[in-house]
């Protein structure tokens, strides 16, 4: 399996060769949020961020885990990833993860443009307003 920044490099690549926003922001699954068909992502501060994202795959990948890299959305200047782990085999095989390779992925589509909330009290009406 590739280490943690071999993945980021093939995932840079990939938005690149596409031309989307080569820099990333780590974000969690709770940080995106959709409100009337608008997507809105909360950007944790970052050096803990992707410190967290690296700790967790290097975890996962010395348990043999499934592992991806998934690329949510993008905004003007960035592209939210989230680091996803499978939590079993069958979780694995339905995703269609693997423990011998990071699986990378970027939306289809590019126009899916995300907001980005910094401040706490703005997401906090975020959050209520998606339910």
């Amino acid at each position: 399996m590739e280490s943690f920044d071999e993945a980021v490099a093939i995932l840079t690549r990939l938005l690149a060769e596409h031309g989307r926003p080569t820099p990333l922001l780590w974000v969690g699954n709770e940080d995106v949020r959709t409100v009337a068909g608008r997507q809105f992502v909360r950007c944790p501060e970052q050096n803990s961020a992707r410190a967290d994202a690296k700790m967790n795959f290097e975890r996962a990948a010395a348990e043999s885990r499934a592992i991806a890299l998934d690329v949510r959305g993008h905004s003007g200047e960035h592209s939210f990833v989230v680091l996803d782990i499978a939590t079993d085999q069958r979780d694995a095989e339905l995703r269609m993860m693997s423990s011998e390779s990071v699986k990378v992925s970027i939306p289809h589509v590019a126009t899916l443009q995300f907001r980005e909330i910094q401040s706490g009290s703005r997401w906090a009406i975020v959050r209520l307003l998606a339910g």
